[in-house]
Parts: C-alpha cells; sequence; structure tokens
C-alpha cells in the first residue's frame, strides 16, 4: 500500500470504511465520535487526505481493529511479534510517507505565494507584497530552501523599503545577505547590500 499517492489513500480509505461498517458506525456517526468534520472523514476515505496516526488509532479503536489492519495486507492474521514489527516498519513508512506529502504540499503552497508576489509587484501594492513576503519567508524557511528563503527575504526587505519602514528592511536584508553570503551568489548580495545601504543611511548609520 503506497499511501504516497492517492489510490493507496483511498485503499487505506476503504479499510477504514469497512471498518465503520464492521462496527455498526455511520460515517456521520464515526465522525462525531472522532470529533471531526464529515468532510474531513470523506477525504480520508477518498485518498484526497492521508491520515493523521494519532486519528487512525483513534478510528482503530473506536472500530475495534488493530492500527496495523489498515496498513498491512495480512491485518489481524499476522502473529503478535510478527504484527508488532511490522506495524513499526510501517508507522515508520508512513512518516517517511506523510513529510514527504507534506514537504510536496509546502512547495506548492511557496510557488502560489511567489506568483502572488509577482502580481503584487507589478503594478506595485507593496503593503499587500509586504505581507505576502512575510508568509514567503516563513514558508521558505519550512522547507529548508536557502536560496529560496534568501530570495523572499530580498522582496520583503525591498517591499519594507519602499514603505519606508527602514528597521524591517535592515532586518530583511541583513538575513538575505547572509544566506547569498553562503550559497556564493555574489551579485544578489550585492543588490541586497546596496539596498541595506540605503536603508542605513536613512536610519543614520553606516553599513
Amino acid at each position: 500500500m503506497d499511501l504516497g499517492t492517492r489510490a493507496g489513500r483511498a485503499e487505506q480509505g476503504k479499510r477504514i470504511e469497512a471498518a465503520a461498517e464492521a462496527a455498526g458506525l455511520s460515517l456521520a456517526e464515526l465522525a462525531r465520535r472522532l470529533g471531526c468534520s464529515r468532510a474531513l472523514l470523506y477525504q480520508y476515505i477518498s485518498g484526497q487526505v492521508l491520515a493523521q496516526p494519532d486519528r487512525l488509532q483513534a478510528i482503530a479503536t473506536l472500530c475495534d481493529r488493530s492500527l496495523a489492519w489498515f496498513y498491512a495486507d495480512q491485518g489481524e492474521s499476522l502473529p503478535a511479534a510478527e504484527r508488532d514489527a511490522e506495524l513499526e516498519r510501517l508507522r515508520r513508512e508512513l512518516e517517511t510517507e506523510q513529510l514527504a506529502f507534506e514537504r510536496s504540499r509546502g512547495r506548492e503552497l511557496v510557488e502560489q505565494l511567489e506568483s502572488l508576489a509577482d502580481a503584487q509587484a507589478s503594478p506595485p501594492d507593496f503593503t499587500a507584497l509586504r505581507r505576502t513576503c512575510e508568509r514567503l519567508v516563513e514558508r521558505a524557511r519550512d522547507l529548508d530552501q536557502p536560496e529560496r528563503l534568501a530570495a523572499a527575504e530580498f522582496r520583503l526587505g525591498n517591499a519594507c523599503y519602499a514603505l519606508g519602514d527602514l528597521e524591517a528592511t535592515r532586518s530583511a536584508m541583513s538575513q538575505a545577505i547572509a544566506h547569498y553570503r553562503e550559497l556564493g551568489l555574489l551579485g544578489p548580495e550585492r543588490s541586497a547590500r546596496q539596498t541595506l545601504g540605503a536603508a542605513l543611511a536613512g536610519l543614520g548609520e553606516r553599513d
């Protein structure tokens, strides 16, 4: 069962649905007992969203199933020791797949924010651009992509400078410069230093 694909998640979703039916629970009742919306439960079943381990454990408890049953083809027919080992392996596999899924979603969001920032820059709406770039910096940092993060900090610094917020400009550009230096990107670093120098001059300081 490849939970990194929608087909794999849908297969697990069928097991959730089958477990609820065997336990005599409607999906609406199961959602109520889980404390989640029916819409979210339907997303689990369709494979659109991967059920978190703690949520799946709650489903297993309510439906009187082992957690391993939702992952392994053999399910509860496995001997106890083998089932426990399989469950541990599946948990590790799930964590890896969940991380990959979240990072994929994170990259999509960063790309959307970058496109939004492009649109807000021409014609310029610096207030909106600043808000977008602040979100972009946060998300790019989560992805651990230094070049993307540096570019987001650079855009944020320029937006802050255009708005006359020189302290925020100094903060964003200083971070961008540090990242560009680590990456060996001299051209962008020089551009960031120019804006930083202008901000420091406005603050009565020197670079």
